[in-house]
């Protein structure tokens, strides 16, 4: 299905090998889980095979971090959003109230190509990258 599901690197002395394993949710998403360590870290892709949350955690501090991803027409990353929580007995609880949130404003070109992205970070601004590309006729 062209999903990554092994990466193995030589320039790694212990020769690591990270593999992969994804399910298929009955939404049309599916959830990618990491089989090479123990850990309860996943990823879930919507049917175009963009990445919609990942959820990761910190067993040493004891955190969860959530992080969800929307995306425009074009496909672009729209917003992100992240939320981290903090392990009190058996429940997590919200570490801040409204976590933090990315925002993406793009300005596309005639190909429908993005030429400027400017980023914001819980509403103020945070950086502006611009692109040029040029089309072979």
């Amino acid at each position: 299905m062209g999903r990554l599901v092994r990466i193995f690197s030589r320039k790694d002395p212990q020769g690591n090998v990270l593999l992969y394993q994804y399910k298929k949710n009955t939404d049309g998403s599916f959830t990618q889980t990491r089989k090479d360590k123990p850990t309860r870290d996943f990823k879930i892709f919507n049917e175009k095979q963009q990445m919609i949350s990942h959820v990761f955690f910190d067993n040493i501090q004891n955190v969860k971090t959530e992080w969800y991803y929307f995306y425009n027409e074009h496909g672009d990353l729209k917003t992100q959003q992240e939320m981290m929580y903090k392990k009190e007995g058996e429940k997590w609880v919200p570490i801040s109230k409204d976590g933090t949130t990315k925002t993406y404003r793009y300005v596309y070109d005639q190909q429908n190509n993005w030429i400027s992205m400017e980023t914001t970070y819980n509403g103020k601004p945070f950086e502006l990258e611009k692109r040029t590309i040029s089309y072979l006729e």
